[in-house]
């Protein structure tokens, strides 16, 4: 809204591709529990510096949908911008 292009960057992504994003420490159960966790990419936060936004999701398998998660703003986070998992259900 400023007028000027905008410039993408590498932590740009679409919205909504898969991402797996990483679990602190202090926030996983036990040693067991793995350190990332499937989501969805939304957005980058403006209120934590080299941040983005994530949902995280959770198969349901009676349903045969995805359980979609309170946001989480996470500091790192993988994202494949060719996989759209809400669009395209599971991949087994």
């Amino acid at each position: 809204m400023t007028g000027k292009a905008y410039k993408w960057s590498k932590d740009d992504h679409v919205f909504g591709a898969e991402g797996v994003y990483h679990v602190p420490k202090e926030h996983r159960s036990s040693k067991m529990k793995p350190t990332g966790n499937k989501c969805i990419w939304v957005g980058r936060s403006i209120t934590t510096t080299d941040s983005c936004i994530v949902v995280p999701i959770q198969w349901d398998s009676t349903t045969n949908t995805y359980q979609l998660k309170s946001p989480v703003v996470a500091t790192r986070c993988d994202v494949n911008d060719k996989v759209f998992p809400l669009r395209e259900g599971q991949v087994h």
